[in-house]
């Protein structure tokens, strides 16, 4: 009876540790759904509007920010290979449209 005790113990701890782990990396990645739509808006504008093709882009970074206010927690950083940089994050609340910081 005892064994049977501290193997589900023993379970209960490492359940408990599992689902903190996911939190915490839901937590510090951010919701996917919430990157994944701003990073579809980057990428419309990126072909759509800025006419920049797959190949001129050198890589695509998305990082969150550790303070602000719901949407603005991303931001998203497009480097190109003649060495211009991109950033890209919501104008307003209802992301209808991106704010563009060109570097």
């Amino acid at each position: 009876m005892k064994k049977k005790w501290l193997i589900n113990v023993f379970a209960l701890i490492i359940f408990l540790g599992v689902i903190i782990y996911f939190n915490y990396q839901n937590y510090r990645l951010g919701e996917r759904e919430e990157r994944e739509e701003l990073l579809a808006a980057v990428v419309f504008d990126l072909v759509e509007i800025e006419s920049i093709s797959k190949e001129d882009v050198k890589e695509i970074k998305v990082f969150r920010q550790d303070a602000g206010v719901y949407p603005f927690y991303y931001n998203i950083t497009v480097k190109l290979n003649n060495g211009k940089e991109l950033s890209y994050e919501w104008a307003n609340k209802e992301k209808s449209s991106l704010v563009v910081s060109i570097y």
